[in-house]
């Protein structure tokens, strides 16, 4: 986790899985987190059922761990530094639940697995993008807080789609960084077969952003939710 310590810009991109795009049958999720050049740094693996996945899609609860990509989880389970949970959320369109607080989505953040460093929670609200990450336990008051806020949209009627959203500061009176699309799956054979990987995600923060190690690890967290959620199906 260490790696991320340094970094102003990371990027996030995903496996291209031929399965998923020819025969629409969603498999597990994996991620390259890179550096600002795109050098692989940590692996990032989903762990879910199948029926869960097909069931419960975007709304699905997930397990994801993040490896050094020197060692591999199967090879040594020791190398897992991070790992993400999310519990499957009862979401009445999207996030329109975010309204109530049973519907709010949130994601906890472990570094190292077992020791919670924070979390990600959904904000109420109605047509909006809406989540806080927060840093630290739950009976430990958050020394870190960054809001992340995207365009409002209604998804009964309008073009659902979401290519940004800003990050704020505690406070909500500066932008401190910003998630992005910069990319998608190719709808090509020849595309998909081109790479394996498919530019995804970045996460691109302000040079006096002044952000934790572990408040990085807890907007990829952030990140990985956002793209599953918003980005990866092109959902709104």
């Amino acid at each position: 986790m260490d790696c991320l310590a340094d970094l102003r810009r990371i990027k996030i991109r995903r496996n291209i899985d031929l399965l998923d795009v020819v025969c629409g049958c969603e498999t597990n999720s994996k991620f390259e987190i890179c550096n600002e050049i795109g050098l692989p740094l940590l692996l990032a693996k989903e762990e879910t059922g199948f029926w869960n996945r097909v069931l419960c899609e975007a709304d699905r609860a997930f397990l994801i761990k993040v490896t050094s990509l020197q060692q591999s989880y199967a090879d040594n389970p020791d190398s897992e530094v991070i790992r993400y949970t999310r519990g499957c959320v009862c979401n009445c369109q999207l996030q329109l639940g975010g309204c109530c607080f049973t519907c709010r989505d949130s994601l906890t953040v472990e570094a190292p697995p077992g020791t919670v460093i924070g979390f990600v929670r959904q904000q109420a609200s109605m047509c909006t993008v809406s989540y806080t990450a927060l840093t630290g336990d739950e009976h430990e008051a958050s020394s870190s807080t960054v809001h992340l806020v995207g365009p409002r949209y209604c998804q009964c009627t309008c073009p659902r789609y979401v290519q940004s959203v800003s990050l704020m500061s505690c406070d909500m009176t500066r932008e401190i960084g910003r998630l992005r699309r910069t990319g998608q799956i190719g709808d090509t054979a020849k595309e998909l077969l081109r790479s394996e990987w498919g530019s995804f995600i970045e996460l691109d923060l302000q040079p006096d952003a002044g952000l934790s190690v572990h408040t990085k690890a807890v907007l990829v967290g952030a990140a990985l939710l956002i793209g599953i959620l918003f980005f990866d199906d092109e959902r709104l």
